[in-house]
Parts: structure tokens; sequence; C-alpha cells
């Protein structure tokens, strides 16, 4: 493979990982933002299988959201594979290759961009600080990527050694932003923000669920 097919190729693969962790991004945010409805309401702080339901749907979804963006296998289109493909073919991911997707007033720009991520006059990432990347990645999901494995796309009859917390759920979701933000910028020269609604998504929650004539 060339390395234009190879940048091709992680462009596509860029694009599946970009609409998965930017949908997990989504639904944490409804999730948050609903608790934080809740949380302001004492009307509503009352038990209710809704609310479990609803916090089961989020972590099993964030759950399997991070279990998708492992994987290395020829199949997987995941972030741990776009990661350990770049570190074995670093020089793909060049100065130059980053700069010609600037337009030629914003060459400047692009060279101190590519400085203040990769270093200044690399001419091409550096695989060390990528593999980083890639520890950093598995280590933070592993606990969440077992679970998901063994407790939700699969009901394992050993079962998870260790059970993730909300917490660590939401530091690898976290994650995950932060390496699709930067690895949309080098490979695209795009930086990523989260989407944000063109409506109000929360308007439902100002009308009654419930009619007054309802049984």
């Amino acid at each position: 493979m060339t390395d234009d097919e190879r940048w091709k190729l992680w462009n596509q693969w860029l694009e599946t990982i970009l609409e998965d962790v930017q949908t997990a991004l989504i639904y944490r945010r409804i999730f948050r933002e609903v608790r934080a409805m809740i949380d302001s309401n004492p009307r509503i702080q009352k038990a209710s299988s809704f609310y479990d339901w609803m916090a089961g749907v989020y972590a099993d979804s964030g759950l399997m959201a991070v279990r998708r963006q492992r994987g290395i296998d020829e199949r997987a289109v995941s972030m741990e594979r776009l990661l350990a493909d770049i570190r074995k073919n670093p020089q793909v991911l060049s100065r130059a290759r980053f700069v010609a997707l600037y337009r030629p007033e914003m060459k400047d720009a692009a060279q101190r961009e590519f400085d203040s991520y990769v270093g200044s006059g690399a001419q091409h990432v550096d695989p060390r600080a990528v593999q980083g990347d890639l520890d950093a990645l598995r280590k933070l999901t592993d606990d969440v990527e077992r679970y998901g494995t063994k407790q939700v796309a699969h009901l394992d009859e050993t079962g998870p050694k260790t059970v993730p917390t909300m917490g660590e759920l939401e530091a690898a979701i976290d994650l995950l932003g932060a390496l699709l933000k930067k690895y949309m910028l080098l490979i695209r020269a795009i930086s990523y923000h989260e989407p944000e609604w063109t409506y109000d998504w929360k308007a439902i929650f100002r009308e009654p669920w419930i009619p007054p004539d309802a049984a």
C-alpha cells in the first residue's frame, strides 16, 4: 500500500470513528442534561424504574461505544487500530501533507499548528508520541472494554473481574473525545467541536407527558 493509499484509508476509518465517538458524546450530554433537570426539580426526585432504565441504557451504550474503539484485527475500524497503524507508518502523517491541506495564505499558520501538535521542525509525527496515545487508550479503557464484552455484548460465564465505575466510563469517553479532536486536526486539519442542536431538544420536557384524562 502506498502512502497516499494509506492516507485515504485513514480518512475512511476516521469518518466511521467520528460518527461513533460523536454519538457517544451526544448521548452523554443528553444524559447529563436530563440528570441536571432531575436534580433541579424536587417534585420529580422520587424512586422510579424509568430512572433506572435511563441510567442502564446510557451505561450500556457508553460501554459498547468504548468497546467498539478497541480492536486491531483486519476487520476492525477503531481508534485503537488507527493509532496502531499511524505508529507503524508515521511518515504518512507528514508536515508536507498536513500543510497541503491549508489554503496558500494559511501555510505559515499550518506550519505553526504542526509544530504545536507534533514538535518544532519535525517532518512527521513521532511514533513514540502515538504509542503514548495508544498506551493511554488501552490503559484507560481496558476494564471498560472487558466489562462491555463479558457483561453487555455477551453474558460470559466467568464474568468480568473488575466492574468499572461510572466515573471510569466517563473518563474513557473523555479520552476518546480528546483523541478524536487531536487526530481530526492532524489527518484532516479540522478543529473538532461537539455539534450543537439546531432546535430545542428539551422542549418535550416542558409539556405534561401524561394527559389529565389518561387512565
